[in-house]
């Protein structure tokens, strides 16, 4: 397995994401919300976060703009609130007709051969709220004029990204000597084995989030795979094998099986990869509900992803959940033992 770091953050990119989790209240960090996610107030894990809120705090010196603009490029869709109007938008206007249907495949968890098709599944879907289906119109029909509508949005944070940018050196020589590349490894064989047939991985440094590790295939070729990774990500991973959180990892377990539409999906995923509206219509629930079970069992490796003819299928990772659940015997294991 290959890895190479690239020598540079996209601040532009990074900030997308920030709005759009603003938008959502995750961020910006603060001191209470920290305590309240970093199990038993763990002292490692708490510096990890409070890492972030300098930059964080960089980000509110300057005007945050919560105009219209803000609600139509970074409210989540009412089908899948990990996709806004804004992770559709790329970063150059020059987008082909064919990466636009790929991007709205991925949004929809659908495969369609054209736009036609994909106007066809917005108009008639119940689950997809009139709102979104307005932004959604408005992306296919008027990609030019909504694009450049985002620049001028995001060309008055202008300030915001040349303060950042003076903290960009600093920041990419303190995740060079935290990477170490030995564990990301191992954390990938571990974690996500369905990656490894990849080969190799071009690794984007994350500034303005910790605990991030995100696979993306720029249009879906196999030779051009991106893992964007904080500098916090491979410390949390360690301390998450601690036997002080192993009663943590056990708990997530348990509450995963206890929920029957999550357990359903586990065992429908058992002996061969299935995609969302394949699940959907053997669970006899919506493709939004599986979207929403999905996605806490993908952040706990319990099924991984795999992409195949433009498609996410999803597989059991049976293995991992036995781990988690084997757990069990080293928390309740006794002094005497």
């Amino acid at each position: 397995m290959q890895l190479n770091v690239l020598k540079s953050i996209n601040l532009y990119a990074e900030l997308k994401r920030y709005l759009q989790l603003l938008y959502k209240k995750q961020v910006p960090y603060t001191q209470e919300m920290i305590l309240e996610n970093s199990f038993d107030n763990d002292d490692k894990l708490v510096e990890i976060y409070q890492n972030q809120l300098f930059y964080h705090e960089i980000i509110h010196r300057f005007k945050i703009i919560k105009d219209k603009d803000f609600e139509l490029f970074f409210q989540p869709f009412s089908f899948n609130e990990n996709f806004c109007l804004a992770s559709l938008l790329g970063d150059t206007l020059a987008i082909e007709e064919d990466e636009k249907i790929l991007t709205l495949n991925d949004l929809l968890n659908k495969h369609y051969l054209d736009i036609s098709e994909i106007l066809n599944h917005i108009v008639l879907d119940g689950e997809i709220s009139t709102e979104s289906k307005y932004r959604l119109l408005l992306y296919i029909h008027n990609f030019e004029d909504i694009y450049t509508r985002f620049l001028n949005y995001m060309n008055q944070y202008t300030n915001t990204i040349n303060a950042l940018e003076k903290e960009k050196i600093v920041f990419l020589d303190s995740f060079m000597e935290a990477y170490d590349e030995i564990k990301l490894k191992k954390s990938i064989e571990t974690n996500y084995p369905e990656l490894t047939k990849y080969g190799s991985f071009t690794i984007r440094p994350v500034m303005l989030l910790e605990n991030q590790f995100i696979v993306s295939l720029k249009n879906y070729d196999p030779s051009m795979v991106f893992i964007d990774l904080s500098k916090g990500y491979l410390a949390i991973q360690t301390l998450q094998q601690s036997s002080e959180h192993m009663e943590q990892d056990f708990i997530a377990a348990a509450k995963i099986l206890a929920d029957k539409v999550k357990f359903d999906i586990l065992k429908n995923c058992l002996t061969e990869e299935k995609f969302g509206a394949q699940l959907a219509k053997e669970l006899d629930i919506s493709t939004a509900l599986v979207s929403y079970h999905l996605q806490p069992l993908v952040n706990h490796h319990y099924v991984t992803p795999n992409v195949k003819n433009k498609r996410i299928y999803y597989r059991t990772n049976k293995e991992k959940i036995k781990k988690d659940l084997s757990r069990l015997d080293a928390i309740f294991k006794t002094d005497s033992e």
